[in-house]
């Protein structure tokens, strides 16, 4: 059923299965949304979070585990972004630089 589905499932403590090959079964995105999801980032980069909020990007995360929706084409990176003096690992994504 999963194959079927084409889906991911994160299973505790054996981490993320991959049920299909992403690069051969692209999300189905316009060139324009891709060429806005493809934006790279550097430590000091002011950004907006898809919440509208203002941050700057610390570091750039390990990549953990149990990631976002992970978009082929599209930059998944995931960042340490200090929002209002709280640091938050986010997607690339799903970030705006300013």
């Amino acid at each position: 059923m999963k194959d079927e589905l084409n889906v991911y499932e994160y299973a505790i403590g054996e981490g993320l299965r991959t049920y299909y090959n992403p690069l051969s079964n692209p999300t189905p995105l316009h060139p324009d949304i891709i060429e806005q999801l493809t934006t790279e980032f550097k430590i000091g980069d002011l950004v907006e979070t898809h919440l509208k909020q203002i941050g700057i990007i610390q570091a750039i995360a390990s990549q953990y585990e149990e990631g976002p929706m992970y978009i082929s084409g599209a930059n998944n990176t995931q960042y340490i972004v200090l929002v209002d003096g709280t640091q938050n690992i986010l997607v690339g994504y799903s970030l705006k630089k300013l």
